[in-house]
């Protein structure tokens, strides 16, 4: 379920960014001019001249003028792109411009999906869930768990060779967003006062250590990042032959992640950095979270430089080209686990073509509410209550099981029994002793997403979230940390709310708004001890032989 709510908001954001990209094709940047019908007396163009705060501070009498402006990157976000309601009680209607891309988003992925795992990874190499690109080698191979997935090529109506298009493609999808990063990188960086923002992003601020919502926000986005908890790595797993190298690619997906995570955050502080210097405003008061972050500040900024609309056109390419890459691999690991409980039904694959056209359809219809007037609302709710700190909770009880349950002991036996395995310790015990003993504690959430070892487990969910050591004390220690973060998480929780760019005050979120949100959370967490029942109920033997 978690996965389902995260694929169903998730597009919403792509539909804004290929919003963007289709408005960028014009000589001048719709954000960058006051003179629109959406525009507000209030309304005032960002400029890339330095502000000199001296003339408003030596002002001691303005008549008539109003200090209070909103500048027309805000108002092109909030009057022109959601136009946005005054509450989540005003739902408004659907933005058709919005829904058209959203739509275009789910057909893109239909298509890169729905013959199966080969052609996604034709498609692309990797996706994670949080704005991060994996190598994809763990998508190659034949399924060995479940159902055999039905591979075949993408089939275009035009005459290409499908083959040829599709390994294009590939390479394309997969290398494409770090030209384009680099490129803004080497861009932002010649910038006048990129050099501050790089070293507000590097400089180490200790006295957040203490600071627990700090680690509560860094371990829910490490979960994010390397999706621990989804079923997505578990998934593409499953895929690889017993004799793959799980751990080159587990080492291979941490350091591609942490680069691309390093690489974007250089860009987008060289970003801030800059618009620091030119509105003369500390940068600790520019930066800004969520979606306000990627389609406003970094607009504001693109709209300042020469050639504001090529630079536009890469930017929100970039975005489009690492959602769908994470929307590739999202979607793929839903699919996987139906295809777990419905295994002889999905092996047809007329009735799998079928099955993804009603997910993304459902899902579609899901996100048409966060593209209404309203939408932005109904987006905040599902960011805030379908992820954060419920995914802590399951992977809290995958750990839980795998460490204390199915024990340490079996999760290694199935691989060294399958047929193929050349029951040789570098093979069986490598990984195990390897990624347990060798490592230190602070690569323990890195090296261990979980598709690193491929085992049979009756779990259709994602494996373990940290590594389970061979003795009951580390296995105790290693779920320790999940708990700790867990705990921090729940003291540091806050009331749901949403601040809008153009207003001083948060929007509060109505309590039946909340409660909504707290159902959709435990939904995902109920369904855990609902297949558990319904596996003991439908397994032979005793109960303590069936636990």
């Amino acid at each position: 379920m978690i996965n389902f709510f995260l694929n169903c908001y998730y597009t919403v954001i792509l539909a804004w960014a290929f919003h963007f990209i289709f408005s960028s094709f014009t000589s001048q940047l719709p954000w960058t001019r006051c003179d629109q019908s959406w525009n507000t007396p209030a309304c005032r163009v960002f400029t890339n001249q330095p502000i000199n705060s001296s003339i408003i501070e030596n002002t001691t009498h303005i008549s008539n003028v109003s200090l209070i402006t909103v500048d027309a990157t805000t108002e092109y976000w909030e009057r022109r792109v959601l136009k946005i309601s005054d509450g989540i009680h005003d739902i408004g209607t659907v933005q058709w411009d919005l829904a058209l891309c959203l739509l275009l988003t789910w057909v893109i992925i239909y298509l890169c999906i729905w013959k199966g795992i080969k052609t996604s990874a034709k498609m692309v190499v990797g996706g994670s869930r949080q704005e991060t690109l994996g190598p994809g080698f763990v998508l190659l191979g034949t399924r060995q768990q479940g159902v055999p997935v039905i591979l075949g090529e993408l089939v275009l109506p035009c005459g290409f060779d499908p083959v040829a298009l599709s390994f294009t493609i590939m390479y394309v999808t997969a290398l494409l967003p770090y030209v384009f990063m680099i490129t803004l990188l080497i861009r932002t960086a010649l910038l006048d006062g990129a050099s501050n923002g790089l070293i507000h992003y590097l400089k180490p601020d200790w006295s957040k250590l203490t600071d627990m919502t700090v680690w509560s926000d860094a371990g829910t986005q490490i979960f994010f990042s390397y999706s621990i908890g989804l079923g997505v790595l578990t998934a593409f797993g499953s895929y690889n032959k017993i004799q793959h190298n799980s751990f080159r690619d587990c080492c291979l997906f941490a350091l591609a992640n942490t680069f691309t995570s390093l690489l974007s955050g250089c860009v987008i502080f060289c970003t801030l950095g800059y618009m620091s210097y030119i509105s003369n405003i500390p940068l600790n008061q520019i930066a800004e979270s969520g979606p306000g972050l990627g389609f406003i500040v970094y607009p504001k900024a693109i709209g300042t430089m020469p050639g504001s609309p090529f630079w536009s056109i890469c930017f929100f390419i970039m975005i489009i080209l690492l959602g769908i890459d994470s929307m590739f691999a999202g979607v793929e690991g839903f699919i996987a686990a139906a295809g777990d409980y419905f295994p002889h039904a999905l092996a047809n694959k007329w009735i799998r073509c079928i099955f993804v056209g009603c997910v993304c359809i459902t899902s579609y219809l899901v996100g048409l509410s966060m593209v209404t007037n309203g939408g932005m609302y109904v987006f905040q709710l599902f960011d805030y209550y379908s992820g954060s700190r419920i995914i802590l909770i399951v992977g809290l009880l995958e750990s839980s099981v795998i460490g204390y349950i199915y024990g340490t002991s079996r999760r290694t036996l199935p691989q060294c029994e399958q047929p193929g395995s050349d029951n040789h310790p570098h093979t069986c015990n490598r990984t195990q002793d390897h990624c347990i003993h060798n490592q230190p504690p602070s690569l323990i959430p890195i090296i261990s997403p979980t598709s690193t070892f491929n085992v049979k487990l009756p779990l259709s969910a994602s494996f373990s979230t940290v590594t389970i050591a061979n003795d009951s004390s580390s296995s105790q220690k290693d779920d320790a940390y999940t708990k700790i973060l867990f705990i921090i998480s729940v003291i540091v929780y806050e009331e749901l709310t949403y601040k809008r760019a153009s207003l001083h005050e948060p929007y509060h979120f109505p309590g039946w708004s909340v409660k909504l949100g707290w159902f959709m959370a435990s939904s995902s967490i109920f369904l855990i001890p609902i297949v558990m029942i319904i596996k003991i109920l439908r397994t032979s033997g005793t109960f303590l032989q069936v636990i």
